[in-house]
Parts: structure tokens; sequence; C-alpha cells
């Protein structure tokens, strides 16, 4: 006998006209709490804007080009409901529906933090939800995040960003094509300084996400995102993988580790080697060898080689156990 479809398989469009179902208010409050926490695809995905922050030392005027500073990042919400899939932003509309919804939302965020926005109300859930960072590649205010890399006149200030991202435990980053190669100085968020290195065409340098990720003392775990590019290569290898992940059954998938995270439109579905099986997929090694070498760096006795007063945030058990994973960004055009 078949096993019932699961909730991934489910989300295949169906050419089907939507029907107002009129009397759900009349239902029990229990079963349209269930149904509104069917609704909310969990775990979710939350985005969120990351800027550079300069942050001066005294009152001097900005037009002084030589004064020393410092630098942090100062988060805001993706512009635009439109533009922003978060998962929150749906937890935001659905709260509004009726109480039933509302007690949904509740359930769906057990474990509440903020994203720590000054101005908006985003309630997540940090013992399964995924916070990305969208950076802005080009922005060149961008310091070095490594402390044996930074500037004299330009610091990182570490400790401002410490209690920001105090109570998130998973982080992403997003890697795309059109991001410059790390030894772009000018327009690379994490940016390498080390020009003999050999991964010219990484668009992250693993030196340099190490001394961001040293920003979190609750880190659990690190995504890297694939966004493909709108390219018929791309799309094609994107669909294929994401075939061949919904071809497992939500069974198989749970006990080989698969993950799979929702924002309010789509999944992103977890690239692994196994999975791939000489499959292609574009700037998946490289954003996986990322990952690794990071991995490797987190596990060393400080962070600095040369330094032994600069420490790691977190203690080697905790980074011992961060798990380190690529996320396939996979519409519902492309399952």
């Amino acid at each position: 006998m078949s096993s019932p479809p699961s909730r991934d398989e489910n989300l295949k469009p169906r050419e089907s006209k939507i029907t107002e179902f009129k009397y759900f208010l009349q239902l029990p409050a229990e079963i349209q709490m269930a149904i509104f926490v069917e609704a909310l695809r969990k775990p979710q995905v939350h985005f969120a804007r990351a800027s550079p922050l300069i942050l001066w030392e005294d009152e001097l005027l900005w037009e002084d080009q030589d004064h020393n500073y410092h630098w942090s990042l100062t988060l805001r919400p993706i512009s635009g409901n439109k533009k922003d899939t978060s998962g929150y932003r749906l937890l935001q509309e659905l709260r509004t529906v009726c109480a039933s919804a509302a007690a949904a939302v509740r359930t769906a965020t057990i474990k509440e933090e903020r994203i720590p926005f000054a101005s908006l109300s985003n309630q997540i859930d940090s013992s399964t939800d995924l916070v990305c960072l969208n950076f802005a590649p080009g922005n060149c205010d961008y310091g070095y995040w490594h402390p044996e890399d930074q500037l004299d006149d330009e610091k990182f200030h570490h400790p401002d960003l410490l209690p920001k991202f105090a109570g998130i435990r998973k982080i992403a980053v997003l890697y795309c094509k059109s991001y410059k190669s790390c030894h772009d100085l000018y327009e690379s968020v994490f940016r390498c300084l080390d020009l003999d290195r050999e991964h010219r065409d990484w668009k992250i340098c693993p030196r340099e996400l190490l001394g961001f990720l040293n920003c979190f003392s609750d880190l659990a775990c690190v995504y890297i995102i694939l966004r493909p590019n709108n390219t018929k290569i791309a799309r094609n290898q994107a669909t294929a993988y994401a075939e061949r992940f919904y071809a497992m059954s939500a069974r198989e998938r749970e006990e080989k580790d698969l993950e799979t995270y929702y924002d309010a439109e789509q999944p992103y579905i977890e690239v692994r080697k196994d999975v791939m099986k000489g499959m292609v997929i574009n700037l998946a090694d490289d954003a996986l060898e990322i990952l690794d070498e990071t991995r490797k760096d987190m596990v060393r006795k400080h962070l600095s080689e040369e330094d032994p007063d600069l420490k790691f945030t977190m203690n080697l058990d905790k980074r011992r156990q961060i798990k380190w994973k690529l996320l396939l960004q996979a519409g519902l055009k492309n399952v």
C-alpha cells in the first residue's frame, strides 16, 4: 500500500480553482487552529538586509577622512512586503485573520526570538528557523571581518553585534553567480587579502566568513543558500536536483537528515554530494568547499594563529557541534 503524499509533495502546482469555504469559522476552534498550523510551513527562512554601519570614536565631522573609526552592521527588513518573502511576513499577516490563526502563530513561535530590527514586530522560532542575511555586494564600506585582516584605522567592532545576534542559532548567507570574486577588493563582502590563494573564483573567503560567524554566541548551524541565476542551464540544473530530492519519500529524507526550509512562497532544499551523485549544480562544489574550509578553521584552538589573545566567542565543544549545510532555492516552478 502506497504511503500518503508528504507535505513537500503536495507543493507541486495543480490546475485547480480556489474555492471559498464559507463555513470555516463555524468549525470547532481546535480544528481551525490545526488547519492554520498545517498552513504554516516549518521550519521557516527569514531575510534581513545587512548594511555597514560606521561607528565614530568621537564627535569629529564625517568629512575628517583621516580619523580612525570602527564599523559594524545594521539590520533592516527587506523593503516592501511584496519583495520580502520572509516567513515572518506570513506570520504577521496570518495572526490578524482570526483568534485561531493567532493561536497557530503563537504555536509556531514557541521558542520566540526577534530578528534584531529596530522597527518591526518579527517573532521567529529560534529553535528551528533560519535567518538569512542579505548583504549588499558592491558596497565598499564593508571592512574586513577577521581580526588578523583588519586595518589599524578601520576595525570591525565585534562586541557591537554580540547582543544583536544573541539567541539566533541558524544563520545563512547568499551565494550567487553575480557576486564578485572574493579577490575583488572593492566589491566583495567577504574579500580575501591573500591574493595568492587558489580560491580566486570563490565568492566568499572562508577566513573572512569565520570572522563574521564569531559574532554569534549561540550558533548551531551555518548555511550557504544558492540562488540559481536566470539562465536555462541553471534552471535545468536546479529542476533536476529538486526532482531527485522530492523523488525520495519524506521518511527517506528524514533518515538521511536532509533538511528543507520554507519562506512565504517557496522551499529551500539541502544539497549534498551523496544526493547529487554526479549531477552538476553551478557553484555548488565551490560553496561546499567554502563551508568545509570554514568548518576546519572553526575548530582550531585560537581564532588567530599569530595572536592567542584573539579568542572565539564559543568554546571548542560548541564549535565542534556546529552543522554546515548548503541549501538550494528551489521555487515551485522548479519542482
